[in-house]
């Protein structure tokens, strides 16, 4: 809010990227002094109004995501090329929610003989013990670093639905079960994922119904659907938006005159 405020009192120009599908606070108060708007989804305009500035850019995503080996992922994390993966993400910090859930499903997980787990726990040593202990095949760790690798072993995604996490996924074209986060301001995460979810590329799962829903007889039925999976990730794939940086970087140099 500051910078864009001190742009328009010292004549500067001023652009304003929205991640999410329901834009916040900050964008609606300085969409009128702002220059150009780029959204990642569509949807956030009509909200924002000034339809005029609103340019459909995505959100800006590792350029790697969609372009790693599949096989070279598979050696790099130690996992089974003849197993389906069940990529597990909360977030670098965990989401609690879902890390129980997962650890209390390991044992149902586990009669899934053609299934994988990898799973980022975030900062909770307890899900990753239970893991170790469960003898699950797979991989549990506290962090991720190379995101793009992970994509590409993934068969099925369970994530929050952050803007950023969302842009990953579709962006690798991979089909999600996805758990919006209930706390998310204005519930943008629901939002979010709703606009995948109307795609076709995922499965909205409400946080408050983790507790009650068997998730390993769910997944179960979801990964051994190939013509499901390819569907869904096909539709994934079409809000996928790669280029996304270089296509605000060039309308902003346009905008400003430069080349």
């Amino acid at each position: 809010f500051p910078a864009v405020l001190g742009a328009k009192l010292t004549n500067r120009a001023a652009f304003i990227q929205e991640q999410n599908s329901y834009a916040g606070v900050a964008t609606l108060k300085l969409a009128r002094y702002a220059d150009l708007i780029f959204l990642a989804y569509d949807q956030a305009a009509a909200r924002i109004g000034f339809r005029e500035k609103c340019i459909l850019s995505g959100n800006p995503v590792n350029p790697r995501i969609g372009e790693v080996d599949r096989e070279e992922a598979y050696a790099n994390f130690n996992l089974d090329p003849n197993k389906k993966t069940l990529l597990v993400l909360g977030g670098s910090q965990g989401a609690a929610s879902i890390n129980g859930k997962i650890e209390s499903s390991l044992p149902e997980l586990g009669k899934l003989k053609d299934l994988q787990l990898f799973w980022q726990c975030g900062n909770h040593p307890k899900s990753i013990a239970a893991f170790q202990a469960s003898g699950n095949a797979g991989l549990a760790t506290q962090f991720i670093q190379d995101m793009p690798a992970a994509y590409a072993v993934a068969d099925l995604i369970v994530c929050r639905a952050g803007a950023l996490t969302l842009a990953e996924v579709t962006a690798a074209g991979r089909p999600a079960i996805v758990v919006p986060f209930p706390q998310a301001t204005d519930d943008h995460q629901t939002k979010n994922a709703e606009t995948l979810v109307e795609a076709g590329g995922a499965i909205l799962i409400k946080d408050s119904q983790l507790s009650d829903l068997n998730l390993a007889s769910f997944i179960a039925q979801l990964i051994n659907d190939d013509s499901k999976l390819m569907a869904m990730g096909m539709a994934s794939g079409s809000l996928g938006r790669k280029g996304a940086a270089e296509a605000i970087v060039q309308r902003m140099f346009e905008y400003m005159g430069w080349r």
